[in-house]
């Protein structure tokens, strides 16, 4: 799922989420987490539409972002 958004993207968050993966999803969440508290997301990124999609239709991710407290057995990259 998460490597099909990344391909179906046209750029993404910065230079560095182009060494992995892993990366790229850790700096993406970076950004939802962001745009869930601030309301608000860079005009320019939109080629990151596909990833954030991924985001925001994943119940744990947004879960794990709303939480007041830690919650371990929900961790979000056990999908």
């Amino acid at each position: 799922m998460w490597h099909s958004a990344v391909a179906n993207s046209t750029c993404v968050p910065d230079d560095y989420a182009n060494s992995s993966y892993a990366e790229d999803f850790a700096q993406m969440e970076v950004m939802y987490n962001y745009r869930l508290h601030k309301k608000s997301f860079p005009k320019k990124a939109g080629c990151l539409s596909r990833q954030m999609d991924v985001m925001k239709g994943n119940a744990r991710i947004r879960d794990a972002n709303t939480r007041k407290k830690c919650n371990a057995s929900k961790r979000p990259f056990y999908l």
